[in-house]
């Protein structure tokens, strides 16, 4: 065949490019944490067919020996899951595009990846579908967590609904104004919002005494921690992480492609976790259909 019909054909019928190696790094630990990163890593797979590069990591690890590695064995972009690799992602990224998740990632960590911090918009959906009487939502947070009141601001307008933000600098301040706040809510169109927050949602020595005086009041509580479930607030979100792997493998080409660094995005799932009991004792009644659409519900459903 002459040269000339080759080249045409070539311009015509370009040869696929070969797919950047990826890597992805994960901390080794219990089956029942490991489950979260098998599905982050199916998402990944999903989304990036071609041979993913697999390194399980220790509690502790010679960063010099795994940066060596990742030289050897070729990889051309990192996804660094869970805390273990944290630390590395500033070193790994003067050689790779690097995007992080399994975290409660935020913006001030200045990288890119999926957060395991839902969505207000996706939490105040839910809170609209379970109890359409609320209008008002009240959540205490710390100067970490402006950029979320933020969102979360912008959100409620979405919704319709009144966000009352009060900001604590300690877990002191944060029980005064809990104890200031909780007497003159309307428990049957005021919720509270427990954001992702150590100092606003101290899980010794404030929450338990929070989800006490809610239970008497019959105050509606929501959170964005879906443990927090199974201790008696009405509902939460678990993060879709096998959508978290997808988004994040999409996010890593990205910056292979363009250099660009795509930033923190938060988790965007519908996967509602509810506990009934707390729901019966509110007065709310759920139909079959709703029940049926919830991805966890406490008490346990029996199959």
């Amino acid at each position: 065949m002459p040269l000339t019909i080759v080249l045409l054909l070539l311009v015509i019928f370009p040869l696929p490019l070969s797919a950047a190696t990826l890597a992805v790094l994960y901390p080794k630990t219990e089956p029942v944490y490991q489950e979260v990163f098998d599905q982050i890593i199916t998402g990944i797979q999903t989304a990036h067919p071609e041979p993913v590069l697999h390194y399980p990591l220790d509690t502790e690890f010679n960063k010099a020996d795994l940066l060596e590695k990742l030289k050897r064995d070729q990889a051309e972009m990192v996804i660094s899951l869970g805390r273990s690799g944290l630390t590395l992602v500033p070193e790994l990224r003067k050689t790779y595009p690097v995007v992080a998740g399994a975290l409660p990632l935020t913006p001030a960590l200045n990288i890119s990846g999926v957060s395991l911090i839902e969505e207000p918009a996706s939490l105040f959906r839910q809170l609209q579908q379970l109890s359409p009487a609320t209008k008002r939502v009240v959540t205490v947070f710390s100067p970490g967590n402006r950029w979320l009141m933020r969102r979360a601001m912008e959100a409620a307008q979405q919704f319709n609904l009144e966000l009352i933000p009060i900001e604590v600098t300690n877990l002191t301040e944060a029980v005064t104004r809990y104890r200031q706040i909780l007497p003159r809510l309307n428990n049957q169109t005021d919720a509270i919002w427990l954001p992702v927050d150590r100092i606003s949602v101290n899980e010794q020595a404030l929450l338990p005494l929070l989800l006490q005086s809610c239970w008497k009041l019959k105050l509606l509580v929501f959170s964005s921690r879906p443990s927090h479930v199974k201790r008696g607030i009405l509902f939460s979100i678990y993060p879709d992480s096998r959508a978290s792997g997808i988004r994040m493998t999409e996010m890593v080409k990205q910056l292979n492609n363009t250099g660009e660094q795509p930033g923190i995005e938060l988790s965007n799932s519908n996967l509602v976790a509810v506990n009934l009991l707390t729901a019966e004792h509110l007065g709310y009644s759920f139909d079959e259909t709703l029940k049926q659409s919830f991805y966890v519900t406490v008490p346990v459903k029996e199959n």
